[in-house]
Order: structure tokens, then C-alpha cells, then sequence
């Protein structure tokens, strides 16, 4: 999903007519966001640097991507100036396309996903869980501790003045099975503006699609808060979906508190485990295996899995920018512009002479 850097979609989860209530303080307007991303992948698997343009209108919504690979074997694929993609998203057509500009071609996919033969829909896990409502998953969260503080420090990113405050969540879990435990905590310095009228108003269309898109899409829960890597979670954890999307609706409830709109936000994920070679025997077990009952099932199964390789390391205390070692997963997003001004309807259609694949 087109995951929006909004003030309360880095992580709540709610249902679509509470959603269209809150916006409703605020008139509906398009809503064109540029961001750049950079990403440190999973111990450097999967880094890349990345400038996105999202525009969101109503029920639709697109993304223009420029990413470039950073690391030493995927960057030789995306080449110097990186790989150009589009994906647009109809919640009211319950369509998603996803555009090679280059080849003037595209593909199209449902929205919507139907459970697996079964399972209730109510049931099913998000993309990463290990098993989402049903009894495959034995990982149960344990505790979570979450703190925020305002450092007082300023700065200025382009157009934004910014006030910095500094994260901290904690996480543990346990293997009901092995009776293995893990520990999880995720720093971040998270800069925010003061709210304006058009930060406001784009806040609010933002959050109205993506609790409309989490709806037509079954999970019951808003898309990906990638912002901070909470969609690691899941891959990382092993945990049933009902866990983790509690756990992602009580950091987002308290993120919520943290005044002005996020600017930029620089995150960082440490993760140990109490016994690393079982954790990574288990990881290498259910992360390799591809016999998922669908692509998106393997491929987050296989993603699974090497995130639950990386946190077969101890925290390494006294090392690290932040004395904790190497970060298992890190990132940083930064806006750098904002516009409420009409979209041309033609930004969320297929381009002509674009050619439909699969």
C-alpha cells in the first residue's frame, strides 16, 4: 500500500466511519506530498536511498518512486540513477496498478485479497505475521514500554522549522514453544513542525484514505506505518497478527500526543534474542520456505525470515551511534514539501499507450 507520512497514520488503527468523522473538522483537499527516503534494509540487505511524490484525492491515490540500491550486490541492478516506478491506488474501483514507465506497460491487482480457503476474513493475517488469528504462531508479546522527550532542540529542513524529540519503545516477546525470549527497541528522532491550516487539512485526506484503503482491504487495520518500521514487526516477531496490531495501535496512540506535523523522522531497530541459534535454525526453517499459499504470503515468509536471521546478535553494548550495537533495521524519511492544490483527475488513470501485462 501507498503508506501516507501523516501525523496519525504513523499508527493508529480504527474503523473507516470514526475516521470520516475526525476529518470531517477539516475540508477535503488533494494533497501532494514529496518525500526522500533512505533505508539501511535488514543489516544492509535491501539498503536504498529514494524520492517519492505521493498525491492522494477522495479514494485515490498515486506514487511516483525514484530508488536507487545502495548496497553492494542490488545496487548493480538499479544502476547509477536508480529505477523509476508508479502505483496508483483506487479504494473506489478496488484496483491497484502498478506502472513500468519505462516499458510503457502495467499490472493490475485487486485491492482486496480473499482470505485463504477456510479461514474466516476476519482471520486473516497481515502480510509478514506468522500466522495472523489462527494457532501457527506460539509468540506472544509480553510487554511493551514506550517514552518520548522534547529535547528543545531546533532546526530547519528546507520550508520546516522543526522541534526534535527522541523515542524510545521497548518490546519483548516469548516463544510459548521454546520458551525463548526476544527484546526489541526502536529509537528514533522524530522532528516535527508547527500545524498550519494545509498541514492540517492534508493530514486529515491522508488519514481518510488510508483507513478507507485498510477497509477494502480486509485487514482491518491502517496500511504500512513504515515510517517507523513498524511493518518489521510482524517479520521480526513472529507474532499473531491480533499481538502486533495492538502493539502498532498503542505506539500510534502515543505518538499521536507528540505535537506538530513529522517532518522528518530517523529510526532505528536493535533486536537480541535469548538463545541466537535456535532463533536463527527457526528462521532459517520458516523464512526460506516459499511454499506459501499465495506469492505475497511466500515473499513476506521469506522476508520473515531474514528479519528473524538479523536479530540472531546480541546487543552490543558500547558500540553503535546509539551504544547498542548494529541496527537489524534503520531508516529515515523526510518531507520536503506540501501542497493542498487540486490533482488533474489523469494523475489516477492508466497513461495512454500503457499496455496491461499479466
Amino acid at each position: 500500500m501507498i503508506a501516507p507520512m501523516t501525523k496519525s497514520h504513523l499508527f493508529c488503527r480504527a474503523f473507516v466511519v470514526p475516521a470520516l468523522l475526525l476529518c470531517s473538522t477539516f475540508a477535503a483537499a488533494d494533497v501532494t506530498v514529496q518525500e526522500t527516503l533512505k533505508s539501511g534494509g535488514l543489516r544492509g540487505i535491501g539498503a536504498y536511498q529514494a524520492t517519492e511524490t505521493r498525491q492522494v484525492s477522495g479514494l485515490k491515490a498515486r506514487e511516483d518512486q525514484a530508488k536507487r540500491f545502495t548496497g553492494a550486490v542490488l545496487k548493480f541492478f538499479s544502476g547509477k540513477k536508480g529505477k523509476e516506478a508508479v502505483t496508483i491506488e483506487r479504494v473506489d474501483l478496488d484496483k491497484r496498478w502498478t506502472l513500468d514507465p519505462k516499458h510503457k506497460t502495467y499490472r493490475e491487482t485487486p485491492i482486496s485479497m480473499p482470505p485463504a480457503k477456510g479461514e474466516p476474513r476476519q482471520a486473516r493475517s497481515q502480510p509478514g505475521s506468522s500466522g495472523g488469528g489462527s494457532s501457527r504462531s506460539t509468540t506472544v508479546i509480553k510487554k511493551t514500554e514506550f517514552s518520548v522527550k522534547d529535547t528543545g532542540q531546533t532546526k530547519t529542513f528546507g520550508d520546516f522549522t522543526a522541534r526534535k524529540y527522541a523515542i524510545t519503545y521497548r518490546l519483548e516477546t516469548e516463544d510459548t514453544r521454546s520458551g525463548q525470549t526476544s527484546d526489541y527497541r526502536m529509537l528514533a528522532d522524530y522532528w516535527t513542525t508547527p500545524w498550519t491550516s494545509d498541514l492540517r487539512k492534508a493530514d486529515a485526506e491522508q488519514e481518510s484514505f488510508a483507513k478507507a484503503y485498510a477497509a477494502k482491504e480486509g485487514f482491518g487495520v491502517v496500511g504500512d506505518p513504515r515510517t517507523f518500521g513498524l511493518s518489521m514487526l510482524a517479520m521480526m516477531t513472529a507474532a499473531g497478527h491480533k499481538d502486533v496490531a495492538k502493539a502498532q495501535t498503542d505506539f500510534r496512540d502515543k505518538i499521536a500526543t507528540i505535537k506538530g506535523f513529522p517532518v522528518v523522522v530517523d529510526t532505528r531497530w536493535y533486536a537480541s534474542s535469548s538463545n541466537s541459534g535456535s532463533q536463527a535454525s527457526q528462521a532459517s526453517s520458516s523464512g526460506d520456505d516459499l511454499s506459501a499459499g499465495n506469492a505475497q504470503e511466500a515473499v513476506a515468509g521469506f522476508l520473515g525470515g531474514l528479519a528473524r536471521k538479523a536479530i540472531a546478535h546480541k546487543m552490543d553494548s558500547g558500540s553503535g551511534p546509539d551504544g547498542l550495537g548494529k541496527p537489524v533495521f534503520s531508516a529515515r524519511v523526510e518531507v520536503t514539501s506540501v501542497s493542498v492544490a487540486g490533482v488533474p483527475t489523469g494523475r489516477f488513470e492508466i497513461p495512454a499507450g500503457y499496455k496491461k501485462k499479466g
